[in-house]
């Protein structure tokens, strides 16, 4: 291999004119503080927005892991509300399927309905009455509560 010997002095001066051109096209300390101070402010807003969004993420993806659940509450007194008497809302599960969007139907059913939730005694099993329902129905089509409504007369 053959080496090419490296003239020290002439590199020296030639970076020295290669600087003294470049000289004019330095950045003024006054600029250059600036320039840090804008570089540290956009860093700044970067890492907030990626702990924002990594936040955000995080909620969401418990929000999915974590099954949505209908509060247990126990039967609410009856309360009057113009001219009909509801329930509260009794939580229908069906497993640990979350829930994001509903729509309330209401529906007549069987009173022998009110049985099954205790709200009646065992004898009205044999009466072929009916009952107004306010069911709770998930965007997937399964009822998630139900709360019992009786008109007054």
């Amino acid at each position: 291999m053959d080496q090419h010997p490296i003239d020290e002095d002439a590199l020296v001066a030639t970076l020295r004119a290669i600087a003294a051109e470049d000289a004019p096209l330095d950045v003024s300390p006054g600029r250059d503080a600036n320039l840090r101070r804008a570089v540290k402010a956009i860093r700044t807003r970067r890492r907030r927005r990626y702990a924002a969004a990594f936040v955000l993420g995080s909620a969401l993806l418990i929000a999915v892991m974590v099954p949505g659940r209908a509060p247990v509450t126990t039967p609410t007194p009856r309360r009057v509300v113009a001219s009909e008497v509801r329930t509260g809302y009794l939580p229908l599960t069906y497993g640990d399927l979350p829930m994001e969007e509903s729509r309330v139907v209401r529906l007549a059913i069987p009173r022998t309905t009110l049985v099954t939730f205790g709200l009646a005694p065992v004898d009205v099993a044999e009466s072929s009455e009916m009952v107004l329902a306010d069911v709770v129905v998930g965007e997937d089509g399964l009822a998630r509560a139900v709360r019992f409504v009786e008109r007054r007369r």
